[in-house]
């Protein structure tokens, strides 16, 4: 869609403005989204905790937000803030994204969310999203995008349901030069994330992650990471998704009711008088 080169009014875009750029200096994580699309593909996102960052929808043509605070709402239901992201987006598409107030901790709206249907879950400064929101990623094919401000990135390498596939790192530029945002995908450099300073080098443990969230504070943990990436890129593993095994839970259970129906009528047949024979 052609710019109308008219200056954005409204309070909406002015809260978004506030929160996500600095300067009038555009949200370095649209550069972020960008890189990861083009690395890895992805079109229909979940994003729980979005706060105001509609910017992943310059990026991706379907992104359904969700947040708890109901404030937020405005900037995905103002005219002025649709108008910019059809004038930056992307891509070819008119941007399909929504906006639910719920909190993702608990399980969302069904009517609404389906398990094993999105490409993308965002995890961005929220808490720990990963634990309740895995579920939504298309087995073999969803990824996470997280960071660890709040830890979460942590709490997903330890997630047997998820394998960290990429990162992305800024690398130190030397004076004036422009730092440029790097996807790694190696599992040579992979291999060094989630590791700690102490002897030897191990990855963290479980216990170590739940420090993390715990104690918040880096200075105040017992351990420290032997390296960091702005952003980790894990992928939700191949295997039954929640619909197989909601099914199957539902099959053993019927199973399992048959065979006790069929114990009671034996039951019931034993415990009837025989009839005497005369």
């Amino acid at each position: 869609m052609a710019s109308t080169n008219k200056p954005l009014k409204s309070a909406a875009w002015t809260a978004y403005k506030r929160s996500y750029r600095k300067k009038d200096k555009p949200d370095g994580y649209i550069e972020v989204f960008r890189k990861i699309k083009a690395a890895f593909g992805c079109d229909k996102v979940l994003y729980p905790g979005c706060h105001r960052h509609l910017s992943a929808s310059l990026v991706w043509p379907h992104v359904d937000y969700v947040d708890s605070d109901r404030k937020v709402a405005d900037v995905y239901e103002d005219d002025v803030c649709r108008q910019w992201v059809m004038e930056n987006a992307g891509y070819e598409s008119s941007p399909a994204y929504t906006f639910t107030c719920a909190d993702f901790t608990k399980p969302l709206p069904k009517g609404k969310f389906k398990k094993d249907s999105y490409d993308c879950l965002i995890s961005l400064s929220a808490g720990v999203v990963s634990t309740a929101c895995v579920p939504y990623l298309t087995p073999g094919e969803g990824l996470l995008l997280v960071d660890d401000s709040h830890s979460d990135a942590k709490i997903a390498f330890m997630d047997e349901r998820l394998e960290l596939v990429g990162a992305v790192v800024v690398p130190k530029g030397d004076g004036d030069e422009v730092a440029v945002l790097e996807v790694v995908t190696s599992p040579e450099r992979l291999d060094r994330y989630f590791r700690t300073k102490a002897k030897g080098n191990p990855h963290i443990t479980q216990a170590q992650a739940e420090e993390a969230i715990r104690i918040g504070s880096v200075a105040k943990r017992s351990f420290r990471v032997l390296e960091d990436a702005f952003v980790y890129i894990f992928r939700r593993r191949r295997g039954e998704s929640q619909d197989e095994n909601a099914a199957n839970e539902e099959a053993a259970n019927e199973k399992v009711d048959d065979k006790e129906k069929k114990r009671g009528s034996i039951d019931d047949t034993e415990s009837k008088p025989k009839r005497s024979k005369r």
